[in-house]
């Protein structure tokens, strides 16, 4: 039964967004935003270095 229901929710949620409910567009973003994170931190350590 509750796999019928998380199943339902599963369709009703992917409907809605589309594209962006998929585990690939959600890891793509995870990475992306993982990265910037990253890039900042080397920037501004670089930064630090050059003052």
């Amino acid at each position: 039964m509750v796999f019928i229901i998380i199943s339902i929710l599963f369709r009703v949620i992917y409907k809605k967004w589309e594209g962006y409910a998929s585990i690939k567009v959600q890891i793509g973003r995870l990475s992306s935003g993982l990265t910037m994170k990253i890039e900042n931190i080397r920037g501004k350590r670089i930064n630090e270095r050059k003052n």
